[in-house]
């Protein structure tokens, strides 16, 4: 029998290579996930499957250095509900960015809120908090920085200025498990944090989940309020709520994950510094970089270029996988949001590419990319 490590080396390579690495951690810890999911399906009582998610919960909690965590079943519900705890809705307005995934936008939208961009900073792709106070309006409620590519965004600036204009924080951290901001980890610093498990991120289930992290008992027993269900009167009442709940299948893996965070971490930052040093004498091509406060977790390696169409070609004809991260159309950005005026953000979507990274790829495929790439230049 072919162990699962070895089936996958056989896949990564050339023409097999993929993007995302989505079976491949599965596999690897597929003992120790297999016991864990064989011990849910074991379990005979709902209060004994309540039980194995608060464990994750607090076991992630102190992952994120946070007080209190709240699973739910995506990161797009755990948005919505940390714009409802603070009960924004019709009127209000919400300052993001642009360049993120199209559910830091709906969750904004649903409440009945409207969504305001900022720019980015050019070096970082990350909200320019130099250009937030001049998006606050008398309407403005929050600010949710998002942290992209495994980077994190200015968290001591962003919570200084929504401390003196009254806003409340919301960290977008779905991209970015495992960084941190003058050491302390993302999520760590808003009002109220939120975290996507969705299968491609690096602590991923095999469907889906999300967690609402907070350091105030008050937040966290309101969001449990809204999250969760009322068993004691849930047939006796109505109840303004919109139960959603972190699978206790999905515990077993994600908490397997959780445990190896930081050596997914150790393996993209060795592959970041790879691609940044063969790119390094070249003006025509840049990564962005976080800041020299951030310990990024590496999601992405982003390239950008003015030259990307001819590198995207190149890539493609050698079967070698790259992604686009995010790239609204500015007739969407400009139905959605107030005062879209954002050269930096612009220049970004069109000129960049997420080059591989990972622990399915081998240094062979690295190689190959940094060939194609300056061959281009």
């Amino acid at each position: 029998m072919v162990q699962p490590f070895k089936l996958f080396q056989q896949l990564i390579f050339k023409k097999n290579a993929r993007f995302h690495e989505l079976g491949y951690a599965n596999a690897l810890l597929e003992d120790e996930i297999v016991s864990g999911i064989k011990k849910v399906l074991k379990t005979t009582s709902f209060g004994e499957l309540e039980q194995l998610v608060n464990c994750f919960e607090k076991e992630f909690a102190v992952c994120v250095h946070a007080k209190y965590a709240l699973g739910v079943n995506s990161g797009t519900s755990a948005l919505y509900y940390a714009l409802k705890v603070f009960d924004i809705g019709p009127g209000d307005e919400v300052i993001t960015v642009a360049n993120t995934f199209i559910s830091t936008i709906t969750a904004i939208r649903e409440t009945g809120a409207e969504c305001c961009f900022v720019d980015i900073d050019e070096a970082t792709g990350l909200m320019d908090y130099t250009k937030l106070e001049q998006k606050i309006t008398k309407n403005t409620k929050a600010i949710i920085p998002v942290h992209m590519y495994g980077m994190s965004a200015n968290l001591s600036e962003i919570c200084k200025i929504a401390k003196k204009n009254n806003l409340f924080v919301i960290e977008d951290a779905c991209q970015a498990i495992g960084a941190s901001f003058q050491g302390k980890s993302v999520g760590a610093w808003g009002d109220v944090s939120v975290f996507s498990f969705h299968m491609t991120k690096l602590v991923g289930a095999p469907g889906d989940g999300g967690m609402l992290v907070t350091q105030k008992k008050e937040i966290h027993d309101k969001l449990r309020k809204i999250v969760l269900p009322d068993w004691d009167n849930a047939l006796t009442s109505t109840q303004i709520r919109m139960p959603s709940r972190l699978s206790p299948l999905m515990v077993p893996v994600l908490s397997a994950k959780l445990k190896r965070l930081q050596n997914k971490v150790s393996t993209r930052c060795t592959q970041y510094k790879f691609y940044e040093h063969a790119f390094s004498n070249k003006q025509e091509l840049r990564l962005l970089k976080p800041s020299s406060k951030t310990e990024s977790s590496y999601r992405n390696c982003i390239l950008v270029s003015d030259s990307i169409g001819k590198i995207k070609k190149n890539l493609s004809k050698a079967s070698i996988p790259y992604d686009i991260i995010y790239q609204p159309s500015e007739k969407f950005l400009n139905k959605h949001s107030l005062n879209v005026e954002l050269p930096v953000t612009y220049n970004l979507i069109r000129n960049h590419i997420a080059l591989p990274v990972g622990d399915h790829l081998e240094k062979d495929l690295l190689e190959s990319v940094t060939k194609i790439v300056l061959s281009v230049i």
